[in-house]
């Protein structure tokens, strides 16, 4: 499989889009959960919880998640994405992409957070850095997993000529 350019870079900011959506939305929401467990208060104080949230999210996403994701789209995720497609080109099985792809993120992921903590000058506690780190890695990996399928599947879709082309499957 091979993709044009321009194909490549939808995947790219497609997977990056979603990690903008999905990893602010669940690392709050991992702090919180594990907030609410330890002190259980009632209605009143979930709608509370929820306004918080959403205070939260937009900070975080705005002032954490975007930023260090672009760094790390620009300097890590681009640059690695393009050698392995190009070390991919004559594979042939589909899964072999989407994994590897997957991996890909988890490790961008991972080394993202590992910096970020580095140069950090706050403190973090361990279970902070533990958290954001799997965090990180696991939405970054299914991002980056979907981002190539979203690619491929319109990549085919546009190569058959069909809009009934997608992975493998086969419509009647």
């Amino acid at each position: 499989m091979a993709f044009t350019r321009w194909e490549f870079l939808r995947g790219a900011v497609a997977a990056w889009i979603a990690f903008l959506v999905i990893a602010p939305v669940v690392h709050v929401a991992v702090s919180l959960l594990a907030d609410e467990v330890t002190q259980p208060d009632g209605l009143a104080a979930l709608l509370d919880l929820l306004t918080y949230f959403l205070v939260l999210w937009l900070w975080f996403a705005t002032s954490v998640i975007l930023p260090w994701s672009f760094g790390a789209l620009l300097i890590l995720g681009l640059p690695l994405a393009t050698a392995l497609g190009l070390a991919l080109r004559g594979v042939q099985d589909r899964r072999i992409h989407v994994v590897l792809f997957a991996l890909l993120g988890a490790a961008v992921g991972l080394a993202t957070t590992l910096v970020f903590a580095a140069v950090n000058p706050v403190p973090y506690p361990w279970g902070t850095l533990l958290s954001a780190a799997w965090v990180n890695t696991i939405v970054s990996a299914a991002c980056v997993a979907a981002g190539w399928w979203y690619t491929a599947a319109r990549a085919l879709r546009a190569d058959a000529g069909s809009e009934f082309a997608t992975l493998g499957v086969v419509r009647s």
